[in-house]
């Protein structure tokens, strides 16, 4: 499974850049961006936090999904992590 994506310019158009120095210290000229595949979806996601109306909803968060959380560390004797060290504790961890 790809997880990073190599994106290489051009060399031809890095070659007359003004900036090359602080660019990159390549003899080939070549920058190679390396970017996670998920990053497209995560600055939409950054962009629809930042509209309007979408402050007022991320305030009822507590109410909805704190309120959750907080039921499954109840009920999953997740409250107390004395034993959260232990290889048993990880491996029942993993299975909720």
């Amino acid at each position: 499974m790809k997880v990073i994506e190599n994106i290489k310019v051009i060399p031809k158009f890095v070659r007359t850049c003004p900036l090359l120095a602080i660019c990159t210290e390549s003899r080939q000229h070549q920058k190679v961006v390396v970017r996670h595949i998920w990053k497209d979806a995560l600055e939409v996601c950054e962009d629809i936090r930042h509209q309007s109306g979408m402050k007022e909803r991320y305030q009822h968060r507590k109410e909805m999904i704190e309120r959750l959380f907080g039921t499954a560390k109840e009920y999953h004797n997740l409250r107390y992590t004395r034993k959260k060290e232990s290889p048993k504790w990880k491996i029942r961890l993993g299975l909720l």
